[in-house]
């Protein structure tokens, strides 16, 4: 199993998603057990990919599964542990 699969992510703010993007077709999937780490500078989008796996945020356009699942399914949020800056 995955623990992260994301294909064709895309984030955008505004209104009916025509603002801002934050992310553009993110495609990622991490194996369980695998340790990643998301680098890159201010702005580059690594806190609003992670508050969609998370559920806090809907994409704009793609999928997300967490350990297989839904991030809003309560069974998959309970394998989540999350430390905001």
């Amino acid at each position: 199993m995955n623990a992260i699969e994301a294909s064709g992510i895309t984030k955008a703010y505004g209104l009916f998603g025509r603002g801002q993007r934050a992310l553009r077709g993110v495609d990622l999937v991490i194996p369980a057990g695998t340790a990643f780490g998301l680098i890159g500078p201010n702005g580059a989008g690594k806190t609003t990919f992670i508050k969609t796996l998370l559920g806090v945020l809907r994409p704009t356009s793609g999928k997300v599964r967490v350990f297989g699942g839904d991030p809003d399914d309560p069974k998959v949020r309970a394998r989540i542990g999350y430390l905001p800056e």
